[in-house]
């Protein structure tokens, strides 16, 4: 007597919120995930400063704490448009500028920012939600599963005086599965930037948590 089997299927945007999953999407293991969270914005604020002609000029400022880490980058760019960040946040397509050119440029995939979007959830960080300010709005990203195991994404904003360029704050959770932040220090990622792109001015600031807190918002 034979069975047959029966076929099942899953949306493929639902794996942007699955840690191991997500990690093959990023090409970087778990307990590296806030390097890629580091990486990934400061690619994305050169690449905004660089389209519009401008020198770029970029501010990175993390917290680390016993199970949480967070990054703030600010950027010089024109900014991220409502409708562009909507495109964005469409986990069911890629989105990019620079996907159907044959250079080498950054973000070819065009899915670093859903990667970054999906990290506090894939990771089990929910005290606080990434957070993007341009053009004269503050967008509050909400990013997950839903009880039935699809991807429930929503954008909440509200008016900003400051309009110029773009901030971006994210965290993640790191739990087991950071190895220790001594192993892979983001200021050694940061003097990378500085060697290999000598027309970028960046400057770096660290924060330690003694103990856990919700990490600040855009502003600290």
């Amino acid at each position: 007597m034979t069975s047959k089997r029966q076929l099942f299927s899953e949306p493929q945007v639902a794996q942007y919120f699955e840690r191991e999953t997500l990690s093959k999407m990023t090409g970087r293991p778990v307990y590296d995930f806030h390097r890629v969270l580091v990486k990934e914005l400061v690619d994305n604020s050169l690449d905004a400063a660089e389209s519009a002609g401008i020198a770029p000029e970029i501010v990175v400022r993390v917290i680390e704490g016993r199970s949480i880490f967070a990054a703030h980058v600010v950027d010089n760019g024109n900014g991220i448009a409502p409708e562009t960040l909507d495109k964005l946040l469409d986990f069911s397509k890629f989105t990019s500028d620079k996907s159907l050119y044959r250079s080498p440029t950054r973000g070819q995939q065009g899915n670093a920012l859903k990667t970054i979007f999906a990290m506090p959830y894939a990771t089990g960080y929910t005290k606080s939600k990434p957070v993007v300010e341009s053009l004269g709005f503050r967008h509050t990203i909400h990013a997950g599963l839903d009880e039935a195991g699809l991807p429930k994404v929503e954008r909440v904003s509200e008016p900003l005086e400051e309009a110029n360029g773009t901030k971006i704050f994210s965290p993640i959770g790191l739990g087991k599965y950071l190895r220790t932040l001594e192993d892979s220090k983001i200021s050694d990622l940061i003097r990378g930037y500085h060697l290999y792109n000598p027309h970028l001015k960046v400057s770096f600031e660290e924060f330690v948590q003694p103990c856990e807190q919700r990490p600040n918002r855009p502003g600290w």
